[in-house]
């Protein structure tokens, strides 16, 4: 600019200082443009002098060329003779610079104006961010800050989109803080919420004074655990016979012949499938609790299998009959390996039912374990911890693990279950809130990521805005093998990723 400014007064000095003459009439407007440009910045402290410069343009769509000539033709008659049509190679790219995120198709046709000019013509830009209504988390960093605003059903009630927002940060950077403050606004605007927390921070929200009455704090690990609260074939339940998805009025029997018939055909089919994902979970549950010596071992999957079929997949079982599955197969099997492979998987899984923390996944001997753990209408916070839960130290050997420590993972796992269904037992219209903390540990297993899946999948259509704690982006892009869910992903929070350059490009 200053280039510039000085080119105009060495031509406007040549006519005037060193000729003596009247300069034209265009450069004496130029000059005093450029006098009253370098006197606002200079003289001007209030930044509404600051320069800008960048590329404006302007997209004309129509469904035919004739189409979009004439709505180009109306442009140029509403704004004449301030505007003009360049008609440039390169479409396709000058397009794309109108998603975000894309670069300039061309640096041609620069503007550059000062930021009044800039503002007038920007209307709807401000330094507002985020949503009109919603949770307040965080302000802008300005001089007059204002609340960043989220609204977290705008997705599920307005876009049609996926409620699963995965936070992403290392270790101490405040995701579980983060989840805290919104679990904390939801639910005080009417939300239902529940929270998986192992290290139990975020248990002192039911001991505030606002949730008094309407929060509640369950141990699923130590002294005050209810056994068998754990068990899969309790935790996973069968779909409900009034569900809307079950009505023959629903639009998706609209072509069948026998509307009534094909619901229940339907029902009948997804308690099978109900069924066989108990047998699934199982069979994963009690192959977290054995060494990767005897998981290595060539007859344990089928050992395990046959025994969780031979129970069956109806939700009054329990796990210890599978152990006891297990024990008929090592003194019956005709098969002399699989009764040696039964025999020590038997021996092995019954030392980790009587550790302490095997409570809650073993129910007592003569029972069920199938008393009722639905939140009613008048508990609006759940908060599941897991006290004296052993994590195993991260990169170590799994040969190396505690039998405390191999545990960790079927509680964890099975606690995800039942936070999963919690939430999903209540009715679709109403607004919840679910939280997953140490998610890596989902992702171990084939029955992890089929949770993590369906959390991704159905969380749009019963109004759940799951938030899901990592530490790397790779668990949601798949990079590593497993299923990609950024395409299920709508909102993404990014926090503090340290120097870890691989995470930062993931992000």
């Amino acid at each position: 600019m200053r280039r510039l400014t000085s080119s105009i007064e060495a031509q406007f000095d040549h006519y005037t200082v060193e000729h003596d003459q009247v300069p034209p009439q265009e450069l004496a407007e130029q000059h005093a443009l450029a006098q009253r440009v370098i006197s606002d910045i200079e003289e001007d402290h209030s930044g509404l002098s600051v320069r800008t410069e960048g590329w404006y343009r302007v997209v004309v769509v129509g469904s035919t060329p004739a189409e979009a000539k004439e709505k180009v033709s109306m442009l140029q008659e509403m704004y004449a003779p301030h505007i003009r049509l360049e008609q440039e190679h390169g479409q396709y790219q000058l397009l794309r610079e109108f998603m975000p995120g894309e670069p300039l198709a061309n640096i041609a046709h620069c503007r550059r104006m000062n930021v009044e000019s800039l503002s007038a013509g920007m209307a709807a830009v401000g330094d507002r961010i985020g949503d009109r209504t919603g949770v307040v988390i965080g302000e802008t960093a300005s001089i007059a800050p204002r609340p960043a605003v989220w609204d977290l059903f705008a997705a599920h009630e307005t876009k049609d989109k996926s409620g699963l927002t995965p936070i992403v940060a290392v270790p101490g950077s405040g995701k579980t803080f983060l989840a805290g403050v919104l679990l904390y606004q939801a639910v005080r605007a009417g939300a239902y919420g529940v929270v998986l927390d192992p290290s139990g921070p975020l248990k002192k929200l039911a001991q505030l004074p606002e949730f008094r009455g309407i929060a509640e704090v369950q141990a699923l690990t130590g002294r005050t655990s209810r056994p068998g609260s754990l068990n899969p074939y309790r935790v996973i339940v069968d779909p409900r016979r009034d569900d809307p998805d079950y009505n023959p009025a629903n639009p998706d029997y609209a072509d069948d012949l026998d509307r009534a018939a094909a619901a229940q055909s339907q029902y009948e089919a997804d308690v099978r499938a109900a069924a066989a994902e108990r047998i699934s979970v199982a069979v994963s549950v009690l192959k977290m609790m054995l060494t990767p010596a005897r998981l290595d071992h060539e007859w344990t999957e089928t050992v395990l299998q046959t025994a969780a079929n031979t129970v069956g997949g109806e939700r009054h079982h329990n796990l210890r009959e599978v152990l006891e599955a297990i024990a008929t197969l090592a003194g019956e099997d005709e098969n002399v390996d699989l009764r040696t492979c039964a025999k020590s998987v038997y021996q092995d899984l019954t030392m980790m039912s009587d550790l302490a923390e095997a409570r809650v996944l073993f129910p007592e001997r003569g029972t069920t374990a199938d008393a009722d753990d639905v939140a009613g209408d008048r508990i609006r916070l759940t908060v599941l911890t897991m006290p004296g839960l052993q994590l195993p130290p991260e990169g170590t050997d799994p040969a190396q693990w505690t039998p405390q420590q191999r545990m960790a993972g079927p509680l964890m796992h099975m606690a995800a279950w039942l936070a999963n269904r919690l939430v999903y037992e209540l009715p679709r219209y109403e607004r919840k809130v679910l939280f997953l903390d140490e998610n890596k540990y989902l992702e171990q297993t084939g029955a992890g990521r089929t949770l993590n899946l369906r959390i991704a999948r159905d969380s749009r259509k019963y109004k759940v805005r799951a938030l899901v704690c990592s530490q790397l982006p790779d668990d949601y892009l798949g990079v590593d093998g497993t299923d990609d869910k950024s395409a299920l992903t709508y909102e993404v929070i990014i926090g503090d990723l340290g120097g870890n350059a691989h995470a930062i490009a993931g992000a």
